[in-house]
């Protein structure tokens, strides 16, 4: 939960003092609500003081100038019942004291949720307990028992009951009434931020409706008819928490509780007794026990389906790495690292494939067998380095005379092989031609600054329906190709045949 407004959503609407306005207004509305509508003789005691939360909140998001109008708030709700004219004086010193204390429980809730929770917000079913314990309840019950001694002895609380029953039972009830305050707003505000971060889906949202007009159902069914139904209300609890989670659950026990309240204030339901103190308390301990009990099981049922979230998606992550990996290491496996091309296990299991197909549909497939004449000078006279970098343009230059179709590989060394699908013998060997050509007119400049030219030498043959795999196509290339080079090199051969001077091979 976002416990702190930004300075550019503090000064949208305008001015900090409309924010103030905005507080003032609603803490008062709040109040009036608690009054009029969820409050029980004598002396208007409400069973949720909403303004408690509404001050909490207040300060918690705009800090502790938000005092100043959670003050003025708490003295106006007072002013028309506890004001007296005949003592004005006294009265308003009596209430401004009742007004202080009560945006001191605000701003002590306000403290104690920033060495509890900062701003990570209830994430967790213990978190609920803590939130109740140390954050609501704490600060309440070290105000209002103050408020109530206050009250008492100046005379504006009485009743012919003795003076610390009186006490008691006022701090007891006041007390309780001013935590579900504060612990309502807070469910409520976290559930508009959880609600707007991640919204619900049309499913979610149709099953949290029913689920609420349900659970409304059963409160009026329990409060007019019988109150067995009032049972009920768990299983459709449930079917709320696990579709709409803590967001849900919120909604409907602030719905609950204020139809509750409103119905046993009325004379109806399970709750109601001739002692408003016992109806009261039997009010706030149904609410406690549901509130607690749903929002500690809404948590943990939120908790566990993130963490299975989050555990699918780094199963996917780490699958995706392995995959990656997977083939970083095939390619590695598969692939020359100087020239990027096929090694000889990539290419005999592709080429065997490729020799299946041409037999099966009886087209024509031929390879070529290439080696650098005289590398073995080269690396010797210019070093290594300058032999890898010949290799490269070398493979750089043959790869421009192929086709996409094509498959060029490095078997090892200087020792390279040209795969040709649907390449008749005399056309493999215009491609070894054309390939020699090429290689013939590059050149590289060495270290020593010295221009230096290389050639190759080329064997062709074709597959035949007797060829058991490419193994002996290859051979067959190498014998074309040892012919090339004890004719002289730089020349293209096929096999059993021989190529002019030139690497042209003659027609039949």
């Amino acid at each position: 939960m976002d416990c702190k407004l930004s300075q550019d959503q503090k000064g949208s609407i305008s001015q900090r003092s409309l924010w103030f306005m905005a507080v003032y207004a609603i803490y008062i509305l709040a109040g009036f609500i608690g009054i009029s509508f969820v409050s029980f003789p004598p002396g208007h005691l409400s069973v949720v003081w909403l303004p408690s939360g509404i001050a909490f909140l207040a300060i918690l998001l705009l800090g502790p100038t938000a005092t100043i109008p959670v003050f003025l708030g708490s003295l106006t709700i007072k002013l028309p019942f506890l004001y007296q004219e005949n003592a004005a004086v006294f009265s308003l010193l009596i209430l401004t004291i009742a007004a202080a204390i009560e945006t001191f429980q605000g701003w002590y809730a306000h403290k104690l949720w920033n060495k509890f929770f900062n701003t990570k917000g209830i994430d967790s079913g213990s978190d609920v307990l803590t939130f109740f314990t140390r954050v609501a309840f704490l600060p309440c019950i070290a105000t209002v028992w103050i408020i109530v001694l206050l009250f008492i002895s100046t005379g504006y609380i009485k009743n012919d009951m003795g003076m610390w029953q009186l006490w008691l039972e006022n701090t007891v009830v006041i007390t309780m009434a001013h935590t579900l305050g504060i612990f309502l707003m807070v469910a409520l505000y976290q559930s508009y931020w959880l609600i707007k971060q991640d919204p619900w889906t049309a499913k979610e949202f149709k099953i949290g409706l029913a689920s609420i007009t349900a659970l409304l159902a059963i409160c009026a069914i329990s409060f007019s008819l019988t109150d067995l139904t009032l049972y009920l209300i768990l299983p459709v609890f449930l079917v709320l928490i696990i579709n709409t989670g803590y967001a849900g659950s919120s909604i409907a026990l602030s719905l609950i509780s204020f139809w509750t309240i409103v119905a046993t204030a009325n004379g109806h339901g399970p709750f109601v007794s001739t002692d408003t103190y016992l109806s009261m308390i039997h009010i706030m301990v149904f609410l406690l026990c549901l509130g607690l009990t749903m929002q500690f099981s809404a948590l943990t049922l939120d908790n566990l389906n993130a963490n299975k979230r989050q555990m699918v998606s780094t199963i996917e992550k780490r699958t995706e790495e392995l995959e990656k990996k997977n083939r970083q290491l095939l390619e590695l496996a598969s692939t020359d690292h100087l020239t990027g091309l096929c090694n000889r296990r990539s290419f005999e299991k592709i080429a065997n494939k490729e020799l299946e197909r041409a037999q099966r549909y009886q087209t024509p497939l031929s390879i070529l067998a290439l080696d650098l004449d005289f590398f073995k000078t080269v690396n010797d006279t210019h070093g290594h380095l300058f032999g890898d970098e010949v290799l490269q343009l070398f493979t750089k230059a043959c790869l421009e005379c192929l086709r996409k179709t094509d498959l060029m590989a490095r078997l090892g060394g200087e020792e390279f092989v040209v795969l040709l699908p649907e390449t008749t013998e005399y056309l493999a060997a215009n491609v070894g031609e054309k390939l020699r050509e090429a290689i013939e007119s590059i050149s590289a400049i060495s270290p020593e600054n010295i221009k230096v030219s290389v050639t190759c030498s080329v064997g062709v043959t074709t597959g035949t329906m007797q060829d058991e795999n490419i193994a002996m196509l290859l051979h067959r290339a190498d014998e074309a190709l040892y012919d090339a080079k004890k004719l002289g090199r730089n020349r293209v051969s096929i096999y059993k045949r021989m190529g002019t001077d030139t690497g042209v091979i003659l027609p039949q």
